[in-house]
């Protein structure tokens, strides 16, 4: 297996474990085999095609891998965030939906309620050509947990009050590790708080 990955996630059905590439500080395109890792035989596969330019990345614990990512063409354009998936039996990729603007700074997914909960680090805001940054005038402004249904693509509800950061990644084009964490069973969400030195819960 060639090149470096500096995103994984483990689906708890089968116990595979799954990497993919994080998004590069700069201009970020195209697409990159998913290695798929079998940790008792050691025996590496693809499992398919995802993006190249991952924010976050995560396994519903189904067969179906997710990953947040924001292709951008100029540094001067502000992208936009899409989830993508892919079926990890077929190693065919799902439509595509777009989210919002910006990068995310992290993702998890709730295979069982059949959510993903995607953190921002500020509210959209107003992007400008121009310029890879949104104007968001409020500036006591926090970071946002979006609240995506799996089913249907939609955006359901945008959480504020939260102090997002990237955590081991460029906030260019978001962060590369998994601050955030869920009960399935509670739908209750953890990510990191004020100051990073503190744990925010909440319910999702």
């Amino acid at each position: 297996m060639k090149g470096s990955y500096s995103l994984l996630d483990i689906d708890s059905s089968t116990g595979d474990v799954y990497l993919a590439k994080g998004a590069s500080i700069g201009i970020c395109l195209g697409a990159v085999k998913v290695p798929r890792v079998n940790p008792d035989t050691r025996n590496v596969t693809y499992a398919g095609t995802m993006s190249g330019c991952s924010n976050c990345f995560s396994s519903d614990g189904t067969g179906t891998l997710y990953n947040l990512s924001a292709t951008a063409v100029s540094t001067k354009i502000r992208p936009t965030s899409v989830l993508g998936s892919l079926d990890v039996a077929t190693g065919e990729p799902r439509d595509s939906v777009a989210v919002r603007r910006g990068p995310s700074a992290g993702m998890v997914v709730d295979g069982k309620n059949r959510f993903a909960v995607a953190a921002f680090t500020a509210p959209e805001g107003t992007s400008y050509i121009g310029s890879g940054t949104a104007f968001v005038p409020d500036n006591n402004a926090t970071g946002q947990m979006v609240i995506i249904d799996l089913t249907t693509g939609d955006v359901v509800r945008t959480m504020s009050g939260f102090r997002v950061g990237g955590h081991g990644g460029s906030l260019v084009h978001g962060g590369l590790m998994n601050s955030v964490q869920l009960d399935p069973s509670t739908r209750t969400g953890w990510t990191y708080g004020p100051y990073h030195e503190q744990i925010h819960q909440f319910s999702y």
